[in-house]
């Protein structure tokens, strides 16, 4: 009882990014995925820790980005511009970006030294996954395979299983609708060979 009231009290506490007035959620750690790997408890903390470290990190930086980004608006609307103050917002905001890409390299390696040879080769299995799903979106796409549980249509929107309604015209032609199909990016256009506007003379 005392260890569920403890994880119970880890995944409630947040932290807050100094200074930027930012509160971050103490990140929890999927079971399934902890299962699946085989990882301790001590390996799951660990790994929430890096994840934190990086996402307070990147709070941090993006909270930058935005002030720049307001002085870049600020010197744009000046009059004349000023290159030099401009090119030296915009070069600061690549740096930043540069910077939140090399953190986060370095956060998958630290996760990634978290695991064991056995567990290694278990996320190799899922890395592997990730690579057929492109062909597996193709073949779900085409009816050569269909989901265990496919998302209801209706849904209005470019989201899985999703309904773009109302009539729009491409060459002059109507196309009457265009169907979403229940997996992610599998659009299908039905198109009319009736023109937008037919001459309603004889």
């Amino acid at each position: 009882m005392k260890k569920l009231l403890l994880f119970v009290c880890l995944g409630a506490m947040t932290i807050f990014a100094q200074g930027q007035g930012t509160i971050l959620p103490f990140p929890l750690f999927s079971p399934e995925l902890q299962k699946y790997l085989d990882l301790s408890n001590t390996q799951v903390d660990a790994i929430r820790r890096a994840n934190l470290d990086l996402t307070t990190l990147v709070v941090r930086k993006q909270f930058r980005m935005a002030q720049v980004q307001a002085e870049i608006q600020d010197w744009t609307a000046k009059d004349p511009i000023e290159a030099m103050q401009l090119g030296v917002r915009y070069a600061e905001l690549e740096g930043i970006r540069r910077e939140i890409g090399d953190e986060q390299k370095k956060a998958v390696a630290k996760v990634r030294g978290t695991l064991n040879a056995a567990q290694l080769a278990k996320l190799k299995l899922l890395e592997d996954a990730v690579k057929l799903q492109p062909l597996i979106n193709d073949a779900v796409c085409e009816n050569l395979m269909s989901l265990a549980a496919p998302q209801p249509m209706g849904v209005i929107g470019g989201t899985p299983g999703g309904v773009i309604g109302g009539v729009i015209g491409i060459g002059g032609t109507d196309v009457s609708q265009i169907i979403s199909m229940p997996f992610t990016n599998c659009v299908r256009a039905f198109i009319s060979p009736m023109p937008m506007n037919p001459d309603p003379r004889p």
